[in-house]
C-alpha cells in the first residue's frame, strides 16, 4: 500500500526519524518505520521492507547496523552527535 502523499517525507528527514527511534535502544525495522511514517497503513511485512531501505543507507555511512534481534545505533554515530 502507498503512503498518502502527506506522509511522504524527504530522505534527509526519514533517516533524522530514524535515527532518533534507535536512540531509544534496539528496534525492529517495523517499529522504525512507525517513528518514519507515524500513521501508515502499511502491513508490519511491508513497512519493516521499507524501512530497511532507510536503515540500510545509514549502515553504509556507519550510523547504525544490525545486532541480533533488531537495529542499533553504533558508538559512532553516538559520538558524531556530540
Amino acid at each position: 500500500m502507498r503512503l498518502k502523499p502527506e506522509q511522504r517525507v524527504t530522505l534527509d528527514v526519514a533517516e533524522a526519524r530514524a535515527m532518533q527511534c534507535l536512540s531509544a535502544g534496539r528496534a525492529y525495522a517495523s517499529y522504525v518505520a512507525d517513528c518514519i511514517w507515524p500513521g501508515h497503513s502499511m502491513k508490519a511485512q511491508g513497512a519493516g521492507a521499507a524501512a530497511s531501505r532507510i536503515l540500510r543507507r545509514l549502515e553504509k555511512r556507519g550510523l547504525c547496523r544490525w545486532k541480533q534481534f533488531g537495529w542499533v545505533r553504533t558508538s559512532q554515530s553516538d559520538r558524531s552527535a556530540e
